[in-house]
């Protein structure tokens, strides 16, 4: 929806060289120091970060082009999947390698 912020910034592996980005997560210390006044609500595409998680995205129907060892992997994965819908195509990681609770998130576009 136009103009609200982003509920869910996703980490896209391309098939080409590189990658896209969605968003980014940014501790904004940088901006915050440049901006002491600054109103998140004031940039375009931006909204400061309520909460955070990783997670690894399953591919339950067989689309994409994975490795032996991460087919692998998600097989095992599902194995211990919850029986909701939600978890079917997830699974969480029990830590956050770098929390940014303080920061902003911003989009790449």
């Amino acid at each position: 929806m136009p103009g609200m912020p982003p509920q869910v910034i996703c980490y896209e592996r391309a098939d080409d060289v590189g990658f896209g980005v969605s968003g980014v997560v940014t501790p904004a210390r940088s901006i915050k120091a440049s901006f002491p006044q600054l109103d998140p609500a004031q940039i375009p595409m931006a909204a400061p970060v309520k909460s955070e998680k990783v997670a690894y995205l399953l591919d339950p129907i067989g689309a994409s082009r994975r490795s032996l060892a991460l087919r692998s992997a998600d097989v095992v994965l599902q194995l211990f999947r919850a029986s909701n819908t939600a978890s079917r195509a997830t699974r969480g990681y029990p830590f956050l390698p770098r929390q940014s609770t303080t920061g902003l998130v911003l989009s790449m576009g």
